[in-house]
């Protein structure tokens, strides 16, 4: 997972449903379903948001570069002191792990959008205006390298114009 996005690209999103897959079948510490159920059986749908707060901040806290360990404690605390399941912390904090690295081994958790510069249209990405070295789109200019070439990321150009 990169801990920051290239410049230009709009931030990844997190799969919902691979996050509550992870919480409910790793974590769920006040054990609102059974072994046999699933967050998202008809009967579990009332509740099915239930730890999505958490376990969303988790996700990010992971996705920013913050250490295993304390997003583990984290959780755990949030199952111990918030909750209020009590309970001793060092159990909650084996099963808050769990969660943690269920979470980081997941390569389908976050969708990652398509970077701006691959939105352009491809003709303009191999050719610069001969003339000012530019690119535009819309209402927007990107002030290229001298040498006309494949734009292959942000830092070929500039902005000179507004973003759309």
């Amino acid at each position: 997972m990169p801990l920051l996005d290239p410049p230009l690209t709009p931030p990844p999103k997190v799969k919902l449903s691979r996050l509550r897959d992870i919480g409910w079948s790793v974590w769920d510490p006040i054990g609102l379903i059974g072994a046999d159920q699933k967050w998202n059986d008809e009967d579990c749908l009332p509740f099915a948001d239930e730890y999505d707060s958490y376990l969303l901040q988790a996700a990010g806290r992971l996705r920013r570069g913050e250490a295993a360990s304390d997003v583990a404690s984290y959780l755990a605390k949030i199952e111990v002191e918030y909750i209020g399941l009590g309970g001793p912390f060092q159990v909650a904090l084996a099963r808050a792990k769990k969660v943690v690295q269920a979470i980081q081994a997941d390569t389908k958790l976050w969708t990652y959008p398509q970077p701006i510069l691959n939105l352009l249209p491809f003709n303009a990405l191999h050719s610069a205006h001969p003339a000012s070295n530019s690119l535009h789109r819309s209402n927007t200019t990107l002030r290229c390298t001298p040498t006309p070439r494949l734009v292959s990321s942000a830092s070929d150009c500039t902005t000179v114009g507004s973003v759309w």
